[in-house]
């Protein structure tokens, strides 16, 4: 399968909540495409879903190292650093 194949299968085991398999897809997808950052963002997204903030955080920070300029991304971390009360960040 193609880096959007698994991307795609990856967004719908994550829209049935079946978490794991998800992240299974992109860890696949970034495999084949590892500086896509918009399969780093979902990763993250899943990673925050299953309580690996640090892993999401991470996830966060590649895909904007990538693509600075993803508002989508900067919310998604700046709602999950919100949520671990680190203000600072």
């Amino acid at each position: 399968m193609t880096s959007n194949e698994w991307y795609n299968k990856g967004v719908a085991l994550h829209e049935l909540k079946r978490y794991a398999e998800a992240l299974d897809a992109y860890n696949k997808a970034l495999e084949i495409s590892p500086d896509n950052a918009k399969i780093l963002l979902s990763k993250g997204v899943v990673l925050r879903n299953i309580l690996k903030y640090d892993e999401a955080l991470e996830a966060f920070d590649k895909s904007l190292e990538i693509n600075p300029a993803d508002a989508r991304t900067w919310c998604f971390k700046a709602e999950l650093l919100l949520g671990l009360m680190q203000y600072e960040e």
